[in-house]
Parts: structure tokens; sequence; C-alpha cells
């Protein structure tokens, strides 16, 4: 874990699979089969600057939305954990 652009940054390795920051929202890279559906879940957008790489961004506002974070931050681990 290390800080960066006002964000924690989660890493496997050198790999990055997860950035945090204070608004509450969490930032992950998701397998390119998944973004469609993923985007459906209303609290879900592209992240800003990197979305073109995989990147989506989660804002946490509800149980919903955070069960939606959870699932999404371990799927984005086990993506960097495989490379």
């Amino acid at each position: 874990m290390s800080r960066r652009w006002r964000e924690t940054v989660f890493r496997v390795g050198n790999r990055v699979f997860a950035f945090i920051d204070a608004t509450p929202s969490v930032t992950v890279k998701v397998e390119r089969a998944e973004r469609r559906r993923v985007l459906a879940h209303p609290s879900v957008r592209r992240a800003r600057y990197i979305w073109i790489f995989g990147w989506l961004t989660v804002t946490v506002s509800d149980a919903a939305s955070l069960q939606v974070a959870f699932d999404l931050v371990d799927r984005s681990y086990r993506l960097a954990a495989r490379r």
C-alpha cells in the first residue's frame, strides 16, 4: 500500500489493483468481458484518464455499492496477481 495522487494505492507484487480515495470511491481494473455488465450498475463509471486501460470507479454511497466495490476489489486483486 502506498499513497499517490491523494489516493491510497494497493498492489500485489509490483502491480496495482486498486486506488481508494476519500470521496469515498475505489478504482479497480476489470476484465474486458465484464466491463459492460459492471458499468450497468448505477454506482460504477469509467475511471478518469485510465478507463481506456480497463479501469472503473465505484462510488460507495450505500450497502449495495459497498458490496459491488468489495467484489470488484477482489476480482481486480486476482487479475493483478495472476500476471
